[in-house]
Parts: C-alpha cells; sequence; structure tokens
C-alpha cells in the first residue's frame, strides 16, 4: 500500500487539541479530509472550515501527497 504525507495546522480550538502545530501525518494512498479527521481525533463537528492547498473544500475531498491542510474549528458568540 502507497502512503502520503500531508501537512496539517488548526486554528482556533483546534490547534489547542493538534498541539505540535503543523502536524505531519501519513496516510494510507486515497486518503480523504474525513480520514485524515478520523486519524487525529477530531470529532467531525470540531472543523467547521476545511482548507487544502489553498482551496476550501469537503471532507470527501481525496488527499494527495504533499497536501498543507488548515482546519479552522467554529466561532462561538452573538
Amino acid at each position: 500500500m502507497t502512503h502520503i504525507n500531508v501537512m496539517v495546522q488548526g486554528k482556533g480550538a483546534i490547534k489547542k487539541s493538534l498541539g505540535n502545530n503543523p502536524v505531519k501525518c501519513e496516510l494510507g494512498d486515497g486518503a480523504t479530509v474525513a480520514d485524515l479527521i478520523t486519524q487525529l481525533g477530531l470529532a467531525r463537528s470540531e472543523v467547521a472550515v476545511i482548507n487544502v492547498d489553498g482551496v476550501y473544500c469537503y471532507a470527501n475531498h481525496t488527499l494527495s501527497d504533499g497536501a498543507q491542510i488548515v482546519f479552522i474549528s467554529p466561532m462561538g458568540g452573538g
């Protein structure tokens, strides 16, 4: 099985969850953003915005080797 390496950066509460920021992750070839979220131990509801290589996308987006991912947590307020 081929693997890919990606870099993940968190913003907001996710930054605290990931600790070391950015984080290098190894995934199987064909992995999606949803797979990455699961591997990181995040709940899908913790991720409000997904940005891959400067493009906003959905959790079903297939990742490629060397991808730069930014997860942004929901904002509260009112």
